[in-house]
């Protein structure tokens, strides 16, 4: 088809079949004199049917609105405790490497000398 190896349309969502007509005539010789070589072509429609489609959301804007402003609240959350855990990995990191000594970890007991 047009020279297409292949169509990739999608499939039609509705189809619909017209019923026709077809008539013809000879053209007026009184309004269109030298009109040897000329055709005329009329289409019209026999009822006026009318399909009406309305588009409706899925979700109402309230609720995607309050989808969108939970998830950007859990996202900011979650990057406002990674912040704190990287500062405090700093903070750890830097007195590890003042006093060659990690005072975040906990020190067991000496054990009992024999």
């Amino acid at each position: 088809l047009y020279g297409w190896q292949e169509c990739r349309c999608p499939h039609a969502c509705v189809e619909e079949e017209f019923q026709y007509e077809t008539s013809r005539s000879t053209i007026d010789e009184e309004h269109c004199a030298n009109c040897t070589e000329s055709s005329e072509v009329v289409i019209f429609f026999s009822t006026h049917k009318m399909d009406a489609q309305a588009e409706e959301w899925k979700l109402p804007v309230g609720r995607l609105l309050g989808l969108v402003g939970g998830l950007s609240g859990l996202f900011l959350g979650a990057s406002l405790v990674f912040l704190i855990e990287l500062i405090l990995l700093a903070i750890q990191l830097a007195l590890i490497m003042i006093y060659d000594k990690d005072f975040l970890v906990l020190k067991k007991p000496n054990e009992a000398r024999v």
